[in-house]
């Protein structure tokens, strides 16, 4: 195990580091931890998703979703946690415990492919958090103001994760 020192309460990796090249073109690197993720390409940079805006995230197809991939960290703001994506941003309310879902029009096309079955490909880190039998679900696809419903995506993050490990 490879000790976390950048993101700490993701805790200890899980995966090595995985690089492959997605259908969007894209050179995708991540690593599955204990409690989330660690995705990026050299066009977004590095950053963590875990909890709930993770979850969800891996809900609506990883990096080839309609949120695409992570551009920001984690921003807080009161009660609302922000990270911004490829294709829009997702919030998480602390209070009701809901994540919101938004997608630009980058998102909506992903989104409007995924729907007609015409997508640029499959995840591999979808594949590899499926077939480490995950609890991960694809599921939740969210348009526009859509919220990615509440139990949609329970723990895909971090199930993905521990099942990556073999836990």
């Amino acid at each position: 195990r490879t000790a976390n020192t950048n993101y700490p309460s993701l805790g200890e990796a899980r995966t090595k580091e995985v690089t492959y090249t997605n259908g969007y073109d894209q050179e995708v690197t991540y690593t599955f931890f204990e409690n989330g993720i660690v995705v990026g390409t050299p066009t977004t940079g590095t950053h963590a998703l875990w909890g709930p805006i993770g979850d969800t995230w891996a809900a609506q197809g990883f990096d080839m979703g309609p949120l695409g991939l992570p551009v920001s960290e984690e921003e807080a703001n009161g009660e609302l946690v922000r990270v911004d994506f490829e294709g829009g941003y997702a919030t998480y309310d602390s209070a009701t415990g809901k994540v919101d879902v938004k997608t630009n029009e980058k998102g909506n096309a992903r989104n409007n492919a995924v729907q007609a079955g015409t997508t640029a490909g499959d995840s591999d880190i979808a594949a590899a958090a499926s077939s480490a039998n995950s609890t991960t679900s694809a599921a939740a696809t969210t348009t526009g103001s859509e919220a990615a419903g509440e139990e949609a995506a329970a723990h895909a993050t971090t199930g993905a994760t521990g099942a990556a490990a073999g836990n």
